[in-house]
């Protein structure tokens, strides 16, 4: 769990997309799929990749807002937008994860 937590800390806004951050998390996230698919149920691997994703945006929540990133639409947002499907489709792309409910929208603070 400590390598979740420590990419969206190194996380940057910046072409190319996607970037290295999301490509290596995605790849992290792959092979602990592959180790642990076997051993688990599916119902236990779904509720344990539903809670590194709930861990996941919070801390990318946190780094979005220290680097004044916002959902509105312009070129920062775009290149997040793009990095965000990257992740979400390699993570449903897993075996037995198709349906699970990311809800990257939660990484966007709401505005006042």
């Amino acid at each position: 769990m400590n390598m979740i937590l420590i990419f969206p800390c190194q996380y940057e806004v910046k072409a190319p997309v996607p970037s290295a951050c999301f490509r290596n998390i995605c790849k992290q996230m792959a092979k602990m799929h592959e180790a642990i698919f076997d051993l688990l149920p599916e119902e236990q691997t779904q509720m344990l990749f539903l809670r590194i994703n709930a861990s996941y945006k919070f801390h990318l929540k946190k780094q979005l807002s220290h680097l004044n990133v916002i959902n509105d639409g312009g070129p920062q947002n775009g290149l997040v937008t793009a990095d965000v499907a990257f992740y979400t489709g390699n993570l449903q792309a897993l075996k037995g994860l198709k349906d699970l409910d990311l809800n990257m929208a939660e990484i966007w603070e709401q505005k006042r």
